[in-house]
């Protein structure tokens, strides 16, 4: 279900954004955000690092909050569009089975494991429907890019690039 702010209309005047990630650590799951924290309980690299110096997200909280207020925070800001970038941003996760943050059973490689890659092909069907129908209701048109085998040592997704007109 997609949360209207309450200072703009959801189709407001920012591109949309929608940044699709691997598979949710088993933690940010608990703290119901994505890259809740680092092992060291410390602001993740992905909002600080990543989406900060790229210029795709400014933060706009005091970074010595603990993680959980941040994490809240953040969670909110984004669902009410009140923080500063020139895009909506979406995140969605590609495998929504969450694993270990890290080790040997971490991320999608993990999932795979677990679960035995024939399960892994079957799932992946799903979890692509489920993505595009997320994106339809997210963006009007879009490019999806799929992790490729590099990305993950895996033969994650056979989809590679693809236009999909969601008109």
């Amino acid at each position: 279900m997609l949360r209207t702010s309450p200072r703009f209309h959801i189709s407001e005047y920012r591109r949309p954004l929608l940044l699709i990630l691997g598979n949710p650590a088993s933690h940010s799951v608990k703290e119901s955000m994505f890259f809740s924290f680092e092992g060291d309980k410390k602001e993740h690299r992905f909002w600080k690092d990543i989406l900060a110096k790229s210029g795709v997200l400014e933060p706009s909280y005091d970074s010595n909050l603990p993680v959980t207020k941040l994490n809240k925070l953040r969670k909110n800001q984004l669902l009410d569009l009140d923080y500063k970038s020139p895009f909506r941003i979406g995140l969605c996760v590609f495998i929504s089975m969450p694993s270990a943050p890290s080790g040997p059973c971490s991320g999608i490689a993990g999932v795979q494991k677990l679960i035995g890659a024939k399960a892994m092909k079957e799932l992946e069907k799903e979890e692509s429907q489920r993505v595009i129908e997320c994106a339809k209701k997210f963006c009007s048109r879009m490019v999806l890019q799929f992790p490729s085998k590099k990305m993950h040592g895996m033969d994650c997704v056979r989809i590679k690039t693809r236009n999909i007109n969601l008109l």
